[in-house]
C-alpha cells in the first residue's frame, strides 16, 4: 500500500502497510479480547490479511498530485466506465489480443474474491440465502470505493466496469461453494 504524492519539486511515497497492520493488530486484541478464543482470532487474522491485499490490489497505489487550473474533463473520466455487461470494448472482438486480457482480467477478478467467499463463513454466520448478496456486494463495493476514489483525486484512477462486479461476485459464490464441500466433506470423515 502506497500513496505516492507528487509535487512541482519531486515525487515522495508513504507506505501505509505499518498503519494497516497496527489497526489489523489492535484489532485482533479486541476480538481476542472479548471472545477468548484463539482459533476464531487465527481465522480473523487470516481474513483480516486477505482483506488488506485485496485492498492493495484494487485501490493502491494512490497518486495524489497537485491540482492543475485546468478543467477537469468528465467525458474522459466517463469514457472509463462500463456499464454494459459481458461488453469488452468495440476493438476486443477484432483483436485477439485485447479478447486475451479481457479474460484473463475476468478470471483474475474471480481469483481475487474465492477466498472471500470460502472464508466468510469461519468470520461470521452467512446463510446460502444471503451469500448472493454478499456477492454483489462485495464486487459493488470495490468499484465503488474505485470510483469514490477517482472523483476525489480527479483523474483516471482505475477503470470502473460492471464485469468486474459480475466477476467478482461469482468469485465469491464459488469461494462459498467450495467452503461447503470442505464443511461436508469435513463433517464426513469425522463420522468416520
Amino acid at each position: 500500500m502506497e500513496l505516492l504524492i507528487f509535487t512541482e519539486q519531486s515525487g515522495d511515497y508513504i507506505a501505509l502497510w505499518p498503519f494497516a497492520a497496527a489497526a489489523l493488530i489492535i484489532g485482533l486484541i479486541v476480538i481476542g479480547w472479548r471472545t477468548r478464543n484463539l482459533s476464531y482470532v487465527v481465522c480473523c487474522a487470516v481474513f483480516g490479511v486477505y482483506l488488506l491485499k485485496v485492498i492493495d490490489l484494487t485501490l493502491f497505489p494512490m497518486f495524489i498530485a497537485p491540482r492543475s487550473d485546468e478543467p477537469w474533463y468528465w467525458e474522459q473520466f466517463w469514457r472509463n466506465i462500463n456499464l454494459i455487461p459481458f461488453y469488452f470494448g468495440s476493438d476486443a472482438a477484432a483483436y485477439p489480443e485485447l479478447m486475451s486480457l479481457a479474460i484473463q482480467g475476468a478470471i483474475l477478478n474471480i481469483v481475487l474474491t474465492i477466498p472471500f467467499g470460502f472464508g466468510l463463513r469461519f468470520i461470521v454466520p452467512v446463510s446460502t440465502k444471503r451469500i448472493f448478496w454478499t456477492g454483489l456486494l462485495v464486487g459493488l463495493g470495490i468499484e465503488a470505493a474505485q470510483l469514490i476514489m477517482g472523483l476525489l483525486l480527479r483523474l483516471n484512477y482505475r477503470q470502473i466496469d460492471v464485469n468486474d462486479v459480475i466477476m467478482n461476485a461469482l468469485g465469491v459464490w464459488i469461494g462459498y461453494g467450495l467452503f461447503r464441500i470442505f464443511a461436508w466433506f469435513y463433517i464426513w470423515s469425522r463420522a468416520k
